[in-house]
């Protein structure tokens, strides 16, 4: 499989993650932890966080420009900041679709924790928390584009609802590796 693959995942339907009663509880987070949501003047925050969290893309003023800048009037409704006491310690945005164009899907994009604190049930309650602004955007549904390393990140998507888009031979070789080895570390 290679390194630097990006595979494609998506959730056809929105609204079993966001039926009332449903999503409050799979976005609590414990004592300390809180969402904020982005304002002007946090670029910085984000560049550390993504680059603490991600050894394969690096981080700085240039990406968030291109990434974010076309559309940085919808950050402050779209970005999501994961809080520990007082320090910004992860990050997920409900973007636009600007792959297939379609005005009723989102994408999940750039959700990142830092090092310290992965592993400790962070990435769930973020995730869902994301996934619940999309309804208020008028998205029915989202995708996300992952790197095939990512073994923990792709069973949480998994674990959410969302689903493999295959588009080739070899991504199709690539999600049967992948969902493999998901299988082995249930054992």
């Amino acid at each position: 499989m290679d390194e630097m693959m990006m595979l494609k995942m998506s959730l056809e339907d929105l609204s079993v993650l966001t039926e009332p009663g449903n999503t409050p509880a799979k976005t609590s987070l414990p004592e300390g932890y809180s969402f904020r949501m982005y304002s002007p003047g946090m670029e910085e925050e984000w560049i550390r966080i993504q680059d603490e969290a991600d050894d394969y893309i690096k981080a700085d003023k240039k990406l968030f420009k291109q990434e974010f800048y076309p559309h940085q009037e919808e950050l402050p409704r779209r970005m999501v900041l994961l809080t520990h006491e007082t320090d910004l310690i992860g990050t997920a945005t409900a973007w636009l679709d600007d792959i297939n164009g379609d005005p009723v899907t989102g994408r999940l994009h750039w959700v990142a924790i830092v090092p310290e604190y992965q592993g400790r049930n962070l990435a769930a309650p973020l995730t869902y928390f994301t996934l619940s602004l999309f309804p208020a955007l008028n998205c029915s549904r989202a995708y996300l584009l992952t790197n095939a390393v990512r073994i923990p990140a792709i069973s949480l998507y998994l674990k959410i609802g969302f689903k493999p888009v295959i588009g080739n031979p070899e991504e199709q070789c690539a999600w049967e590796e992948i969902l493999g080895i998901i299988e082995s570390l249930r054992m």
